[in-house]
Order: structure tokens, then C-alpha cells, then sequence
């Protein structure tokens, strides 16, 4: 790919990076975009990140300036026929070949949109973190609320058996299940709240918020808009991954170091010239030296065939690439459908069911028409339909906001 071309892909890239999101999901937008837009404002790996171009914008200022004149003094012939020598001045100039200083800017510059696209990344990534963040907060409250729904019903039915059991009308066996049952959800509603907790920690943490206490977020579980194709998936992150673009844009950059090295060759010339007033025969005199290497001994054979080997690498490595995303883009589509298939499924059919169901035979429980066990049974179908829903819909937030974030994550380990 020409240079030209790979930097019209990299400001594509940038801007469906900083605007563009696929159309996968509604969600509590304003909720998650404020954590989001905290994480961006003071996650420290933006700083770092902002703190690199900077120093890439340095080193292309430095890399475009002309080296330094010396000046001096020099003196020589000092005693002869008892006289002071000659004095004077000097100007000495480093002409630097303009191939090679071209190559150096441009090397420069290169870097520096390399930082200016990885910041880009980064910010990617974090967004991604915090919207799977955010999305394992919302379910922890979910499942919390759940839990606390059970807990609620094994007290009602273990009060219900104590006094059937004092009544005489059923035996100790049934209470005791029922205080187990209790005694269940409860500690199970106890572990959802630290999990809860734990939740509410690691989104504090990315998003830099200083308040220990838990914070509840508001939002729906995410609701399918649409299925996604697999060539959707294939042209959006496959094709567009601004990964490959990063990659593609470092093989321009080592395309130019080899020909910076190649070019090493290319003679930097030194100039100086001098003035000094001989005492001796009263003349003032003037010198012009030029002087430029000759590569004889040093022809940096050695650093332009360790270029052209990167080189090559990093053109393998830029195919090694393309195959991990299709392979990381398949499991991610297939995560999404099975967890798009399951949650549509238990939202739509078998929460109602588990829901209708309970509720008849709670009435008939109450009413002495049904016994302990068939309400037992329909209070743990229900339970499992629930927590099953609430699994699914966590497994598709994360593939969601994998595919919205472009498959990018995981901001820490970069």
C-alpha cells in the first residue's frame, strides 16, 4: 500500500474511532456515556498517552532543525623566529546531506500520527472497558434484585410451613427444606451484594471516581435493534480494524528507516573557515577547509539488512494479524448470537412463563391446594430461568461492546 493511501485509512479510522459506533444495541445512553466521558477525562492512560505525542511533536521540531555553527579560536605558529604566532577565528558548519535529513523529518512525522492514532486506541479501548464495566454493574444490580425477590418469597413460604407445621397439618421435614431454602437465598443474596460491590469498584477505578460508596446505575438490559451479518463484521472490524492500520502505517515508518539507512551512505559535509592575523609578517590570512567521509571501511551494511529483516517480519506479522481478527471477530459473532438467540428467548417466552408459573402455584400453595414440593420446584425454575436470562444478557454486553469498540480492550495491558 502506498504511503499516501495508508494515511487517508488512518484518518478514516480516527474519525469512525472518535464518532462512529455500530448499531447493535440501545442502552441508558446518558448513564454510560457519563462514566465513559469521566474515564476519558482522568484515566491516567490517556494523560500517559497525550504526554507521548507531545514528545513526538518534539522530537519532529528537533529533527527538522539545522545543526549548530562552531565557533572558536585557534592559534598556531606560536614562537616562531620568536614571534607570536598566528591568531584568529574560525567558523565551522556540519552540512548535513538533505536526503537524510529529509528521511528524518519524515520519520518524525510519522511518528508522531502513529502517537496521535494510538491515542485514538486508547481511548477505544477504555470506552470499551467501561461499557463492559457498566454493563457488569447493571447485571450485578440485577441479579441482586433477584436474589432479594427469592429471599423474600423462602421467608414467606418458611413462615407459611412453621405454621402448618405448628398447626399439625404438615411435618417438621417441610419446614426444615423450607428454612434451608431461606437460608440459601440469603447467603446467596449476601454474595450478589459483594458482587455488587466488586462491580461498582472496578468501574470507579477506570473512570478515576473517588467515592467509596456504590453508586447504582440505571439503564435496560441491552435490546437488539437488529441481527448482525457475519459480512457486516467482516467489513466494519475486519477490514476497517484500525489495528491493521496502525500496523500498516509502522511498515511505512520502517520502509523510511531503511531508506534513511540506505542513504547513510550519503556524505554530510563539514565546512570551516577561519581568519587569523600573523604577527610576524603583519599578513592576515584565510583558510576554507571541506571535508566529507569516505565509506570505505563503514558502508552500514549491517544496519540496512537488519532494516530490510524488520521490515519483512513486520510485513508477516501485519498477515498474522489479519488472521487472529478473524478468528477473534468469529468467536466474538458467535458470543453475540448465542447470547442475542438466548436472551431474546428468555426475555420473550421463558421469564413469563417462569413468572406466570410461580405466581399459580404460590396461589395454590397458599390456598392448601398445592403442596411444599410444586411450589419448592416452581420457586427453583424460576430462580434458574432468571439468573440463566441475566448470564445471557451479561455475555451480550460484553460481545456487544466488543464489536461496537472494534474488538479493542483491555486498555491496561497495553
Amino acid at each position: 500500500m502506498r504511503r499516501p493511501a495508508v494515511q487517508l485509512v488512518v484518518i478514516m479510522t480516527i474519525l469512525v474511532l472518535q464518532g462512529l459506533s455500530l448499531p447493535l444495541c440501545a442502552q441508558d445512553a446518558s448513564n454510560l456515556k457519563h462514566f465513559q466521558e469521566l474515564a476519558l477525562q482522568r484515566n491516567p492512560a490517556v494523560h500517559a498517552a497525550r504526554h507521548r505525542i507531545e514528545a513526538a511533536k518534539g522530537v519532529k521540531t528537533q529533527a527538522g532543525l539545522y545543526p549548530n555553527p562552531v565557533v572558536g579560536y585557534h592559534a598556531n605558529e606560536i614562537g616562531m623566529h620568536d614571534s607570536n604566532g598566528a591568531h584568529g577565528v574560525f567558523v565551522r558548519q556540519m552540512i548535513p546531506a538533505s536526503k537524510k535529513r529529509q528521511l528524518e523529518i519524515e520519520l518524525a512525522g510519522n511518528q508522531l500520527t502513529q502517537f496521535q492514532f494510538e491515542y485514538s486506541l486508547m481511548q477505544q479501548r477504555i470506552k470499551t472497558d467501561v461499557a463492559i464495566a457498566f454493563g457488569k454493574l447493571l447485571i450485578a444490580q440485577k441479579r441482586l434484585e433477584t436474589l432479594g425477590q427469592l429471599q423474600k418469597s423462602t421467608l414467606d413460604s418458611m413462615q407459611s410451613t412453621k405454621q402448618l407445621f405448628e398447626s399439625g397439618q404438615s411435618g417438621q421435614h417441610v419446614f426444615l427444606q423450607s428454612q434451608l431454602e431461606y437460608e440459601q437465598a440469603h447467603l446467596q443474596a449476601l454474595q450478589a451484594g459483594q458482587d455488587v460491590k466488586t462491580a461498582w469498584y472496578t468501574l470507579r477505578s477506570l473512570c478515576g471516581v473517588e467515592e467509596d460508596q456504590v453508586s447504582r446505575v440505571t439503564g435496560e438490559l441491552y435490546k437488539i435493534i437488529e441481527p448482525v451479518s457475519w459480512d457486516f463484521i467482516v467489513d466494519s472490524i475486519i477490514l476497517q480494524n484500525p489495528q491493521v492500520a496502525l500496523l500498516q502505517y509502522k511498515i511505512e515508518e520502517q520502509k523510511l528507516f531503511l531508506k534513511r539507512q540506505q542513504a547513510d551512505n550519503s556524505p554530510d559535509v563539514e565546512f570551516m573557515l577561519s581568519f587569523r592575523h600573523h604577527s610576524l609578517t603583519d599578513d592576515d590570512i584565510a583558510n576554507i577547509q571541506i571535508g566529507v567521509p569516505i565509506p570505505i571501511f563503514d558502508d552500514n551494511r549491517g544496519n540496512i539488512t537488519a532494516a530490510q529483516a524488520r521490515l519483512k517480519s513486520m510485513e508477516n506479522e501485519l498477515s498474522v494479524l489479519r488472521i487472529k481478527l478473524r478468528v477473534r471477530a468469529s468467536e466474538v459473532f458467535r458470543d453475540y448470537e448465542n447470547s442475542r438467540l438466548a436472551e431474546q428467548r428468555y426475555r420473550e417466552t421463558m421469564l413469563p412463563i417462569a413468572e406466570k408459573n410461580l405466581r399459580l402455584v404460590q396461589t395454590g400453595f397458599e390456598s392448601r391446594q398445592l403442596d411444599f414440593l410444586s411450589f419448592l420446584t416452581a420457586q427453583r425454575t424460576f430462580l434458574r430461568i432468571n439468573l440463566s436470562y441475566l448470564e445471557a444478557s451479561e455475555r451480550l454486553i460484553e460481545a456487544v461492546s466488543l464489536l461496537n469498540g472494534q474488538l479493542l480492550k483491555d486498555h491496561l495491558s497495553q
